[in-house]
């Protein structure tokens, strides 16, 4: 029953997405949805219509991740980024997962190297530990840290 009861919940959202999304293209010219989860890009774009036997086909290229959309804003020359002269950080990126199977890495790291004074390193990613929403478990926290600890041991 519960399996049922998400496999209806995944559909009807996407069902409404698909709305939302031909309604904004109609009215307002606009056809994005933005998101800031990689996983949950990545699924609703690549995995529904298998999981879910959901057609997303009218949709998918509109289902974006935040960091991809503003990189296009800035190369398309919609946006111009303003920086202080005196910003100095270092910067240590982990690529999840889910971004790196989109295969959209690149606008992150694009976008950071934009930003004068950064000294911007990815990691040498392997697992983080975190899977979606897995190592925010308690019962998966020692296995998180475990698989993570790898990435972890970089930033130090």
């Amino acid at each position: 029953m519960l399996t049922e009861s998400v496999a209806f919940f995944r559909r009807f959202s996407l069902t409404i997405i698909i709305d939302f999304l031909n309604i904004k293209v109609n009215l307002f010219y606009c056809s994005l949805q933005v998101a800031t989860s990689s996983t949950c890009v990545f699924t609703m774009r690549d995995e529904y219509p298998d999981v879910l036997s959901v057609d997303n086909s009218s949709v998918r290229d509109s289902i974006t991740l935040v960091e991809k959309f503003l990189f296009e804003l800035v190369d398309s020359g919609k946006v111009k980024l303003v920086f202080k002269d005196d910003y100095r950080a270092r910067i240590a990126y982990h690529i999840p997962c889910h971004v790196e199977k989109l295969g959209w890495s690149i606008f992150t790291k694009a976008l950071m190297n934009m930003i004068p004074g950064v000294s911007f390193t990815v990691l040498d990613s392997g697992c983080c530990g975190i899977a979606g929403t897995y190592g925010f478990k308690k019962e998966n926290y020692k296995y998180s840290q475990e698989i993570g600890r790898p990435v972890f041991e970089q930033i130090k």
